[in-house]
């Protein structure tokens, strides 16, 4: 039987968010995915994902952050998408403000999904020409359509294995 999962759903992709700083950031992006229906325990989510920003910042540079948690209060794996308005500190490794924020929610027995889908989203951003259209996109049906390329070829890696 073939395995399809859905990381990104078209309700927690959004383009042009206003925030002041990571812990803003983050909180939003908690709260998404607790109205979603994602998460057991919003509050203590937030936690485990503050406490893993907390031993290294997940800003891998070029003005992106791909922060995340693993936690029995998660239901499935889903990722909730920030393109931000204006970039943010976020501790990242090049000290650049960050612009794109990709939060992961996943059960712990699941982290091999989130491990595909991250290989899979830094291929994509590795590659200078696509980074630079992801940050121009004109709309989140762009957007939504870029996430659901990279969502694409983890369900192809997912079948493969």
């Amino acid at each position: 039987m073939e395995k399809t999962i859905r990381l990104f759903d078209s309700k927690l992709i959004f383009r042009d968010i206003k925030v002041k700083d990571k812990e803003e950031c983050l909180a939003k992006m908690v709260n998404c995915l607790a109205e979603s229906g994602v998460l057991s325990d919003k509050d203590a989510f937030l936690n485990t994902v503050i406490e893993r920003e907390a031993i290294m910042s997940t800003g891998i540079g070029r003005n992106v952050a791909l922060p995340h948690g693993r936690s029995d209060l998660v239901k499935t794996v889903r990722s909730v998408v920030f393109l931000l308005k204006n970039g943010i500190d976020f501790q990242a490794v090049d000290d650049e403000p960050v612009q794109l924020v990709v939060l992961t929610a996943s059960p712990k027995n699941e982290s091999h999904i989130y491990m595909l889908m991250l290989k899979h989203l830094t291929e994509y951003l590795r590659q200078p020409e696509k980074r630079k259209s992801l940050f121009k996109v004109a709309s989140k049906d762009e957007l939504i359509k870029i996430m659901k390329g990279i969502e694409n070829e983890v369900n192809k890696d997912l079948a493969d294995n």
